[in-house]
């Protein structure tokens, strides 16, 4: 599997975590450290997901505010979204509901501007060959867990192309113990 992974992440650096729900939680903590606020900072989430969600928000430290989906679809409803935006956002988690990409390039042009990351959900989702375009976020959690598109029975990543991401990521728990 290692092969195959390099093959789909030779656009994205990757960071490996226990799981995906503590890939999201370090993708969260990056975004409350790469904006600066560390009062009370919020994260977007689809009101409908994982409950792992929520609880990798408040794990990170931030408070988790909920937008409804569109009546009928598996998206976020961008009106709502763009109006639960304040001063305290950090991130918008874009979840891949069973699979169906949320409308990245449409949420971007939301965020463009505002210096809130988008941290896109593909939990659910994977690509089925090497396609640098398939993720859009400035970071992307993945999760190698049981029932997952790509299952090694555990684990997950965060994936991201700006090197400065790399330095704002928590160690998994593993590399602390070693690090000295």
């Amino acid at each position: 599997p290692e092969a195959v992974l390099h093959q789909v992440f030779s656009h994205w650096q990757a960071q490996y975590f226990n799981s995906g729900t503590a890939a999201l939680a370090a993708a969260i903590t990056a975004a409350i450290q790469s904006k600066a606020i560390h009062d009370q900072p919020e994260v977007i989430l689809p009101a409908y997901g994982c409950p792992d969600l929520v609880s990798a928000v408040i794990y990170a430290g931030a408070r988790p505010v909920l937008v409804d989906m569109e009546p009928d679809r598996p998206w976020m409803d961008l009106e709502l979204l763009r109006s639960n935006i304040g001063t305290r956002t950090v991130a918008v988690v874009a979840a891949s509901l069973f699979g169906i990409p949320e409308r990245i390039s449409q949420i971007r042009s939301i965020l463009d501007g505002s210096g809130v990351l988008l941290i896109e959900d593909s939990a659910q989702a994977f690509p089925s060959g090497e396609d640098p375009d398939f993720w859009q976020g400035d970071l992307v959690v993945i999760s190698f867990g049981r029932g997952k598109p790509v299952s090694l029975l555990g684990g997950g990543a965060v994936l991201y192309r700006r090197p400065e991401f790399g330095g704002l990521l928590p160690l998994p728990l593993a590399q602390k113990h070693t690090s000295g």
